[in-house]
């Protein structure tokens, strides 16, 4: 295999039209040799264009492009040593899967012998040496996908770049062909950025996600990282199945208390630093919830709207108690919990699942404490203790 490529994005941007909507704006993203980065967001992120960009497949407006420490804006693709995978196999049908691994080869004047030892080395580490003289219609979808990688493989990639490789399989194809691509890269170690809308994919994969809305990157970390502590309320909605349930409430002091409501308590000491007077935002994942009434924990008086039956698990959806619409809740309980639509609960949350941010920007409020004593009983007004 080639040497390992180093990744560097300095204020990218890409736009496109009259009116240069940017679909990439400036991304600055570190990628190390042997890196595995998943670029996760929905559709129209600038995930996609983030990749052709490394890709050489289109150029940057803005912002420079490196490659080990070597800036190759003006490089084509073909000259920047990487592997494409794409959501569409593109095999070629009359083909025979020796000849689609081997057709790159030959076009860029590879020997005969080197180009038959190179495929075979492929199909032995992907596991396809005995379907070598079958056609794509003869294969699997599974096979194709295989074939795919091979491909790309086969060119000695010193960067593997993939675009949805796995978004046209089926749910047992998708699961078992990303515990191959784990399995792959911890062989091979191949630079790689992979794109997807699919955070299982990400969570799985990733040494590294790269969380993308808007042509922007709103959040780089490692899968617990982004789980565990988001930047912000898009991430925290974005993450997760379903997403942390992210509320904005008014709250005041009841002695040791924070009142948000008629329907959320908690200790005082938890409110964080940073925020606004008389308002917080609040998120707390579904499966942070529990039925179980633990004193000293945050409380969230709700009624129950609709209950999922999940087999294992069901996900009750519920509404705060004398709460609008806006302030609904999502909470996943065990298969065995008996709960029914209308029911009024009182969940219980620790202070280590609870998450603070800014009710202006979004923007996370992790960090130091208020001190209960330093807020005045009956205020929503923060002091620092």
């Amino acid at each position: 295999m080639a040497v390992l490529a180093s990744i560097r994005l300095d204020g990218v941007s890409k736009s496109y039209g009259k009116d240069h909507d940017r679909a990439v704006a400036d991304v600055d993203l570190s990628i190390a040799q042997g890196e595995f980065v998943v670029l996760l967001g929905p559709s129209g992120c600038g995930k996609t264009s983030t990749l052709r960009l490394i890709a050489g497949l289109e150029k940057p407006t803005a912002g420079s492009i490196s490659f080990d420490g070597t800036v190759v804006n003006e490089l084509p693709g073909s000259s920047r040593g990487v592997g494409m995978v794409f959501q569409n196999y593109a095999l070629y049908p009359h083909m025979t899967v020796f000849e689609n691994l081997a057709f790159g080869l030959r076009s860029r004047g590879v020997g005969k012998q080197e180009t038959a030892a190179r495929v075979a080395e492929v199909l032995e580490l992907l596991e396809l040496s005995e379907l070598a003289r079958r056609r794509p219609r003869e294969l699997s979808g599974g096979q194709r996908q295989r074939v795919a990688l091979g491909r790309a493989l086969v060119g000695r990639p010193s960067v593997f770049l993939m675009d949805e490789p796995l978004s046209n399989l089926d749910a047992n194809l998708r699961e078992q062909m990303r515990i191959e691509l784990g399995r792959l890269h911890g062989r091979l170690g191949i630079t790689t950025v992979y794109v997807t809308h699919d955070q299982g994919e990400a969570m799985t994969l990733a040494d590294r996600v790269v969380v993308m809305e808007g042509g922007r990157i709103r959040q780089v970390g490692t899968p617990k990282d982004i789980y565990n502590a988001p930047s912000d309320t898009f991430v925290a909605r974005f993450i997760g199945s379903p997403g942390m349930n992210v509320l904005a409430l008014p709250w005041r002091r009841d002695g040791e208390q924070v009142l948000c409501g008629e329907s959320v308590s908690f200790p005082a000491e938890w409110l964080p630093m940073g925020g606004e007077a008389g308002r917080v935002v609040l998120g707390i994942r579904p499966e942070q919830l529990s039925l179980a009434e633990v004193s000293g924990n945050a409380h969230f008086s709700c009624r129950v709207d609709v209950v999922e039956q999940l087999g294992s698990h069901q996900q009750a959806h519920l509404v705060l108690a004398g709460g609008q619409d806006a302030n609904r809740l999502v909470a996943r309980l065990s298969g065995d919990a008996a709960v029914s639509a209308g029911d009024t609960l009182k969940l219980s949350a620790s202070g280590g699942d609870l998450r603070f941010f800014d009710p202006d920007t979004g923007l996370s409020l992790a960090g130091e404490m208020w001190s209960a004593a330093a807020v005045p009983a009956g205020v929503g007004e923060m002091e620092r203790g």
